[in-house]
């Protein structure tokens, strides 16, 4: 069996196709038995995000490249032609590592982000609740979501606000530490606007969000979108002197708030400060109101900043990361060494329990006045040096598939003892004919 990749991301394809090819539109578990069905994979995955989508698969054919391409074509509507241009295929360790190096952040449009991890964490549930998760691709994910959950615990690849609504967020806290009971006040709904006051709400700000816009209906729209206020015009200097959290993002082409408005509005505020987040451009806050007490300024630029040097420490921590990822790789690889050698192993005991099993109903036969007690003892020991003599075999076979010699060592033990024939003459009970005969000429 070989563990297989085929998809496309950000990397390989224009946001077009990939919201053609995406698995949003059907429930997962149906994506993945349509999958199962066209092609021939016992077991398969499908990872699928706003920038990626990826069919993971364990197969022995040959042309599941064609496969793939076929069910991805009719799913999207298109011809196999326009998603081979932008597919990449994997197999083996190069489908592992780049699952691993996925998991851990390193892939991603925003390298470290951490929606990716809970992704592939979903994407084998999605498998196990819809049948299609087997041994290979549990285990796989597994150790997937291992590399990823070391990549932000023992490196900063995730640290740190890397767009400008989260650089906002994070000075916040710094400035007010916890932001629960805080209000805040938008002046424009712009998108900047609304990403920030999400963040702020999803950080327990409690109360709830004015808006306040020179359109008043678009302020209305976003106040029902994020269960906010509506902050007229007129009653804007209030709702500063109010507010603890300030956001502003009009299309003013000059300064809106002045330094004496904010200065009025601070007197009223006695000491309390105010956290003004300045994303317009141009700067609708006049820069000369940063040098007030108790005020908080930061515009785009300050922000950006905060931004740049968080992307440069994830940037910096991308080798740290990727020896942990090949670590898990290499945990991976000697747990599918192991597997290698598991039929053999099952075989060999196997084997070993039809010779037992045939010969003490021999022995019992040829012994019928024991007792089951004494019969259960000899059973007893005859099955204890079983498990002695197989005991070093199978100690020998993990030993060799964790080192990678293990196909080696899988075909001598097969041979032997013989675990790919028929049951040999050594399974026939040492009483039996052939037994005899070979006792008899072996002793004239």
């Amino acid at each position: 069996m070989n563990i297989v990749l085929a998809g496309v991301s950000h990397k390989t394809a224009p946001v077009a196709l990939r919201e053609r090819l995406a698995f949003a539109g059907a429930p997962l578990g149906e994506t993945l038995l349509a999958l199962s069905a066209a092609t021939e994979f016992p077991e398969c995955a499908v990872l699928s995000t706003c920038n990626r989508s990826e069919v993971y698969a364990v197969t022995r054919a040959a042309s599941w490249q064609e496969e793939v391409v076929e069910f991805l074509a009719d799913h999207a509507r298109l011809s196999p032609g326009q998603v081979q241009e932008h597919l990449y295929c994997f197999e083996g360790m190069p489908a592992v590592r780049h699952l691993f190096r996925v998991a851990g952040g390193l892939d991603s449009m925003v390298i470290g982000e951490a929606q990716i991890l809970a992704q592939v964490k979903e994407a084998l549930q999605g498998a196990q609740e819809a049948g299609t998760s087997g041994t290979l691709i549990h285990s796989l994910f597994q150790h997937a979501a291992m590399a990823g959950k070391r990549a932000r615990s023992q490196t900063e690849i995730s640290r740190g606000a890397v767009s400008i609504s989260l650089a906002a967020v994070q000075l916040a806290k710094q400035i007010f530490g916890r932001l629960s009971g805080h209000s805040v006040l938008l002046f424009g709904a712009g998108e900047n606007s609304e990403q920030t006051a999400r963040l702020l709400l999803n950080e327990g700000v409690s109360r709830s969000i004015a808006v306040c816009n020179r359109t008043e209906e678009r302020a209305a729209a976003l106040a029902e979108r994020i269960g906010g206020t509506v902050v007229p015009l007129s009653g804007f200097a209030a709702a500063l002197a109010s507010a603890d959290i300030v956001i502003s993002s009009t299309g003013a082409p000059q300064p809106i708030l002045r330094r004496e408005e904010v200065q009025a509005a601070m007197r009223q505020r006695r000491g309390r400060p105010i956290f003004l987040i300045d994303i317009a451009v141009p700067r609708d806050v006049d820069p000369e109101a940063a040098d007030l007490d108790d005020l908080f300024l930061y515009n785009i630029d300050d922000l950006q900043a905060v931004v740049d040097k968080s992307l440069a420490l994830r940037q910096s921590e991308v080798e740290r990361v990727d020896v942990l990822v090949e670590e898990e790789v290499e945990r991976f690889l000697a747990w599918l060494r192991t597997q290698e050698v598991g039929p053999t192993i099952t075989a060999l005991q196997q084997h070993a329990e039809r010779i037992r099993t045939r010969e003490m109903e021999l022995l019992r036969e040829r012994l019928g006045q024991l007792s089951p007690e004494e019969f259960q003892q000899i059973e007893s020991s005859v099955r204890g040096v079983v498990n002695k003599l197989l005991h070093h075999p199978m100690v020998h076979l993990r030993t060799a598939a964790a080192s990678g010699n293990g196909y080696h060592e899988i075909e001598s033990i097969r041979a032997i003892f013989g675990l790919d024939g028929t049951a040999s003459a050594a399974e026939e009970p040492l009483g039996s004919k052939g037994g005899e005969r070979r006792s008899r000429r072996h002793a004239d």
